[in-house]
């Protein structure tokens, strides 16, 4: 058995061992389970116009992870006008590091693929119809990694950032087209 769908031995009740969640997409979501830690929750505060009316807003966002720890995802809770303390009460189900069962998962299609700094490119709202569970088996609960593995290489970043098209206009000793980058971070041998 692949390493990253290995058995949830001793889980009462668990019929099938967790999908490794590069494999969640709508065909696997009809019958798969997956098990997945939180990392990172926050509530990220917005503003918008509706009706002429400037909206104060708030959405709840996390990363989640499973047992690969380079396969980790979104997880997001919308703003709803129904319910606008959605994110208030994401943000206290979905604490850090709780273990969550997902089944029948949906994703977020207005999120657009090149703007998700995960790996794993789909984004799972927390909301129906996806249906979660807390983990509260010790073996199950075991399963999902405890952090994630960020793995960028300059050249994948210059080239994005390539792709990037910036607003602001450019200045006359910027004729060629070429802006300064600040890039800061931790290079490991």
């Amino acid at each position: 058995m692949a390493p990253e769908t290995r058995a949830a031995s001793g889980s009462a009740g668990a019929a099938t061992s967790p999908e490794a969640l590069k494999k969640m997409n709508n065909s696997t979501a009809k019958f798969a389970t997956w098990i997945v830690r939180v990392k990172d929750p926050k509530i990220i505060d917005y503003e918008f116009k509706a009706r002429g009316e400037t909206v104060r807003a708030q959405k709840f966002q996390c990363v989640l992870v499973s047992q690969n720890p380079k396969e980790y995802m979104m997880g997001t809770v919308p703003f709803s006008f129904q319910s606008r303390q959605a994110a208030q009460q994401a943000f206290q189900r979905f604490t850090a590091d709780s273990v969550w069962e997902v089944k029948t998962p949906t994703f977020d299609s207005k999120q657009k693929p090149e703007y998700v700094s995960c790996p794993i490119k789909q984004v799972l709202p927390l909301t129906l119809p996806t249906k979660l569970q807390p983990v509260s088996d010790e073996t199950r609960a075991a399963y999902p990694t405890s952090s994630v593995h960020v793995s960028a290489a300059l050249a994948s970043t210059t080239a994005v950032l390539g792709k990037v098209k910036f607003n602001a206009a450019l200045s006359d000793s910027l004729k060629g087209g070429s802006r300064t980058l600040d890039v800061c971070g931790k290079i490991a041998f």
